[in-house]
């Protein structure tokens, strides 16, 4: 059970009241996988993958400067609070389907992270999250446009996470998120500010077992999705005492879909 902590909290947000035996608001009770498209509404199976792709996505912490220049490499931690938006739970009350999302308002999220500069002006960061069968890989690849010694600097950057969460129904999905960052860096901290957009595809699964008279039978029901949504960004990072040393961040977004989130990143500078 130790290993369901970060799950369970999902579950009880946007299923409460609405699960049966195992199979969630995916059990429809019938056998074949082609009806699905029929037992779950488009709406909510949009809504549930843009849910766990915004609440999963990758988040660089990191402004618009090769933050790592300097040093070999930076490893840290990783924790958001996400808050859950209304997206799913309006759409399973608009089809008919009783939802509740107000006993866990937001969630947590951890990942460990890696960056490492590519030269001055670009650099890239991994983050990952693996227990049991669940899986969260992330990767963003930043390019500075304007890079100022004094005055602002600008990016881009792409970020990618692909997410497998079998106990939320979620088979695959993937997130794509664009990002212009602008930052205004100090010989010990970085400032910045920034607006993205996320595009959430995937795929939902659930095994539906039937019982009639001495047979019983398993049944895997599939339904796709995809939704996307923009969001602004700002946070600080610190490097203490300077190019090696102490990593801390902060960093908090506006979500136009109402997934918030604020957040810390905590690592060393090798």
């Amino acid at each position: 059970m130790r290993d369901r902590w970060l799950i369970l909290p999902i579950l009880l947000a946007i299923l409460s009241g609405h699960r049966a035996d195992g199979a969630g608001f995916l059990d429809t009770g019938i056998l074949d996988p082609n009806q699905l498209g029929s037992a779950i509404p488009q709406a909510v199976a949009d809504q549930a993958i843009l849910l766990v792709g915004s609440y999963a996505a990758h988040r660089p912490y990191s402004g618009a400067v090769a933050h790592s220049t300097g040093s070999l490499l930076d490893l840290g931690i990783e924790t958001t609070l996400v808050k859950i938006g209304d997206g799913l739970q309006d759409a399973l009350i608009a089809n008919g389907i009783p939802a509740n999302a107000t006993a866990v308002p937001a969630i947590p999220m951890i990942k460990a992270h890696l960056r490492k500069s590519i030269g001055d002006s670009s650099e890239f960061g991994l983050s990952a999250l693996t227990f049991k069968r669940q899986a969260v890989y992330g990767a963003d690849v930043k390019v500075s446009l304007i890079s100022a010694e004094e005055g602002p600097s600008l990016a881009f950057r792409m970020l990618y996470t692909w997410i497998s969460i079998p106990m939320l129904y979620i088979d695959r999905c993937t997130v794509i998120s664009p990002e212009l960052v602008v930052s205004q860096p100090l010989s010990f901290a970085e400032s910045w500010i920034g607006i993205g957009g996320r595009f959430a595809s995937g795929n939902m699964k659930a095994t539906v077992t039937t019982t009639v008279g001495p047979l019983t039978v398993s049944t895997d029901l599939s339904k796709s999705g995809s939704a996307s949504s923009g969001y602004a960004f700002t946070g600080v990072k610190f490097k203490i005492p300077g190019a090696t040393g102490f990593r801390l961040g902060i960093e908090g977004s506006f979500d136009l879909v109402g997934y918030h989130t604020m957040g810390t990143f905590i690592g060393v500078g090798f």
